[in-house]
């Protein structure tokens, strides 16, 4: 017998598929009481779809950046090579646009810890 979740049983996966098939269908919240709904982004969130890593020769927002490079890297990864970061960047799923960026840094350059890095990428 397949599971698809080890914390509840089989029946309670199917009620929960059950119970958000409408959301997911319609695109749309499906509750009668808007207080059961999710609560919407806060106009200071980030958002997900805007990409904090800049294009080569751009500036990026330091803030988005150190939040970005933050999830993937810790201070225990530093001081290390471009091609160290790169590669634990790449071995932790980080977007191919962060280990590109990572990957354009002068080969022969260590970089002391995760400021510098910030500072390296957001063009400063």
């Amino acid at each position: 017998m397949e599971r698809e979740s080890d914390k509840h049983s089989a029946r309670q996966d199917d009620e929960l598929k059950q119970s958000l098939e409408g959301r997911l269908r319609s695109a749309h919240p499906t509750r009668a009481h808007e207080w059961n709904d999710a609560e919407p982004p806060a106009d200071d969130d980030p958002l997900a779809a805007e990409d904090p890593v800049p294009p080569p020769g751009g500036e990026a927002d330091p803030e988005a950046l150190r939040m970005e490079v933050t999830r993937y890297l810790t201070r225990s990864d530093f001081p290390a090579g471009p091609e160290h970061l790169a590669e634990r960047l790449r071995r932790d799923h980080a977007p191919d646009s962060l280990v590109d960026a990572v990957d354009r840094l002068p080969a022969e350059r260590t970089v002391s810890d995760m400021q510098a890095l910030i500072n390296e990428l957001a063009g400063g």
